[in-house]
């Protein structure tokens, strides 16, 4: 039987760490909100207008590139992307199974059809030794999904093994900890897209077992990472 957090952590009271935390960030910035809030609305520009254009052109020059569009979601800008390379009926598009499904969603509104490649076991992202094995006639592209773990910071995902990651999950919970799995299936274990299932994708469904994704946002105190390492590490002991 796992020990309470106090007793165990010596720690002097429960935390709640939220997964994501938004009204702090939010309150940092609502002066700033507000007021090209009410910019738009004086201006009703609600579709494009002169926010949009200043928007993309400093995006541009973040990204040292000559041009950025806006639009309205990342499913959106992979469909536009995919339309202006001219795919759709017929063509294949190669892309990782472990992936948010906005990414299979957008090949297919394409009219175009995904091909799942497994996932490299140690970078979570698509496996570069096993693309070639899938490119046919029909390939026309290839979306390397860069996952939350790697390069883009908007997930720490860390892999629990033993058949532990659910009850560890449960113990965090417990103590005031929310955590996410990113994701609980593979694209295609999933019934939308399971008519999709070409090939096997072993490392991608043992993953979906295995991940646990910990809270992680700008705000977080160092206090509140202390404490969830300090549980993780407590659970992960008295169960060895």
């Amino acid at each position: 039987m796992i020990k309470t957090t106090q007793e165990q952590t010596g720690l002097q009271s429960r935390l709640n760490v939220p997964f994501m935390e938004l009204k702090n960030e939010h309150r940092l910035l609502r002066e700033q909100i507000r007021s090209a809030w009410e910019a738009a609305l004086d201006s009703a520009a609600f579709v494009g207008g002169g926010a949009v254009e200043q928007f993309e052109n400093s995006f541009a020059q973040f990204c040292e590139v000559k041009h950025a569009v806006g639009v309205a979601n990342g499913t959106d800008a992979l469909l536009l992307a995919l339309k202006a390379l001219g795919i759709g009926v017929d063509d294949e598009v190669i892309t990782v199974a472990n992936s948010f499904v906005a990414t299979a969603e957008a090949i297919v509104h394409a009219g175009a059809t995904p091909v799942f490649v497994d996932a490299d076991p140690k970078t979570y992202t698509i496996d570069i030794n096993k693309i070639e094995d899938a490119i046919t006639p029909r390939t026309k592209a290839i979306i390397p999904v860069r996952n939350g773990s790697i390069s883009v910071y908007h997930l720490y995902v860390v892999r629990v093994e033993k058949g532990k990651r659910n009850g560890l999950q449960e113990y965090l919970r417990e103590n005031g900890v929310q955590t996410g799995i990113h994701y609980p299936a593979p694209i295609h274990r999933t019934p939308a897209f399971s008519r999709f299932h070409r090939q096997s994708c072993p490392v991608a469904e043992d993953h979906a077992h295995k991940i646990l994704s910990l809270p992680m946002y700008p705000e977080i105190e160092r206090l509140q990472v202390e404490y969830v390492v300090k549980l993780v590490k407590d659970y992960m002991q008295s169960t060895a």
